[in-house]
């Protein structure tokens, strides 16, 4: 049960004075009358996303001399807006009291809620498409569920234990063993029927509490196995308590209704798998699908896992004179940047991911994806080039545009250096544009040389 608090809280008060630029807060703008205790409150609800939630300043509406801030419990602190919604994702397991505090010469008052983080961020992952999107086919479909559960005689253990959150989300408990492929599998068998000429996009988050190395999951005709949109066949990777999401966009379509199969087959006994947010959608190209991360080419990969960069900043005012660095963090393949202060215009944000040995030839022919997400609306640019010479570089985005708490998917696909090869590349991330206290986290950076 979520416990809400409402009180003066002094120990806040003083954090925010003590995180906040001191031009944030002007007392000679601000008014003089103390605000009331139920002029001011809070919401908070679970985004869905694993540690994330979304916080949203219900408040009447407030005099424009008053000043607000977040305070989200973990030592960062954020101006507010009336009717505003920001999102946090927390990486450590913990009791966090996030409050809204409303300041005026005449004191502060403070509405709390404490959210409790039950497990550590295991790592930062695209959701897959939108599955509450009115163009969702699945969202509104009709199916039936169909099991096969096997041992490895191929004797049937009967249907395995289920439950559903409508067409959201199912449950399944697995208490028995299965060895060989095709001897645990699920099927939606819907009332969606597709046209050949179409092509259409699919994704599916997946999560179990054991490993099972090689997943199936297919998307086919009903009554007809060998005409399928998608099919991830015998390779999907589960990890324990880690979401995967399977995806494919642009999938040329076939005139019949679609069934979805996964299969376990491989899973331990006493395994628990929930499959959720499947979505089907006619092709937009709004729709981009990362690479994936745990592909064995992913050249990223080591430079997590090894350290094997260090990072170069530049932070500017308006009038390009350099300010602090921001606060930077990694956790396993995930990293955050923190701004401290805002960056009016293009390069006066940089972050650079230096490496230290991922090189590539003249004649190398690469695709990259990563996810992100900003705390704030923010614009950005993104640019990977040669060390050497900034002006030799695989790509280079401008005008790529962040709204707050949705992850967006980069992704560029046979690229080549345009100056030659290059024996240390860089990364760049410019947010310049972006706000003070702004927070983006970049995760799944992916390199695959073809």
């Amino acid at each position: 049960m979520k416990k809400i608090v409402y009180s003066l809280i002094s120990g806040i008060v003083m954090l925010c004075f003590a995180a906040c630029d001191p031009q944030e807060i002007n007392d000679h703008s601000l008014g003089g009358q103390l605000v009331s205790q139920g002029d001011i409150s809070i919401s908070v609800s679970a985004t869905g996303n694993p540690n994330e939630y979304k916080f949203t300043n219900t408040s009447k509406e407030l005099s424009s001399d008053v000043q607000l801030f977040w305070s989200l419990g973990d030592g960062k602190v954020t101006t507010a807006a009336h009717g505003a919604s920001i999102i946090k994702q927390y990486k450590k397991a913990g009791s966090y009291t996030v409050s809204l505090l409303a300041f005026t010469k005449a004191g502060q008052t403070a509405v709390s809620q404490t959210v409790n983080v039950a497990e550590d961020l295991q790592g930062f992952a695209w959701p897959g498409f939108d599955f509450n999107s009115s163009a969702n086919l699945f969202k509104t479909a009709t199916f039936t569920n169909e099991f096969y559960y096997a041992d490895a005689n191929w004797n049937s253990y009967g249907v395995p234990t289920h439950t559903s959150d409508g067409n959201k989300k199912l449950d399944l408990s697995f208490d028995k063993a299965t060895s060989l492929q095709w001897q645990n599998q699920v099927h939606f068998v819907t009332n969606i029927a597709v046209s050949a000429g179409k092509t259409y996009d699919f994704s599916v988050a997946i999560k179990a509490t054991n490993d099972i190395p090689a997943a199936t999951v297919k998307v086919s005709k009903v009554g007809d196995d060998g005409t399928y949109l998608l099919l991830r066949d015998h390779n999907v990777s589960l990890a324990a308590d880690e979401m995967k999401v399977v995806a494919g966009s642009a999938l040329a379509g076939f005139d019949g209704n679609v069934k979805i199969t996964f299969d376990f087959g491989g899973s331990p006994a006493n395994t628990n798998v929930s499959i959720y947010n499947i979505t089907l959608t006619e092709h937009n190209d709004a729709n981009v699908a990362p690479l994936d991360y745990d592909l064995a080419g992913n050249l990223w990969k080591a430079v997590d896992k090894n350290k094997d960069y260090t990072m170069g900043f530049w932070w500017a005012d308006a009038n390009w004179s350099q300010v602090g660095n921001p606060d930077f963090e990694q956790n396993n393949n995930v990293y955050t940047i923190t701004a401290k202060s805002d960056a009016a215009a293009e390069w006066q944000a940089q972050n650079s991911f230096n490496t230290k040995s991922l090189a590539l030839g003249a004649d190398d022919i690469v695709d990259f994806s990563c996810v992100v997400m900003a705390s704030k609306d923010s614009p950005a640019i993104i640019k990977l080039s040669s060390q050497e010479s900034d002006g030799n570089y695989l790509f280079e985005k401008h005008g790529v545009q962040f709204k707050a708490g949705e992850i967006k998917v980069i992704k560029f696909t046979n690229q080549k250096l345009s100056g030659g090869a290059s024996s240390k590349l860089k990364l760049i991330f410019d947010f310049g544009g972006c706000k003070s206290g702004t927070e983006f986290t970049i995760g799944s950076i992916t390199l695959i040389k073809k």
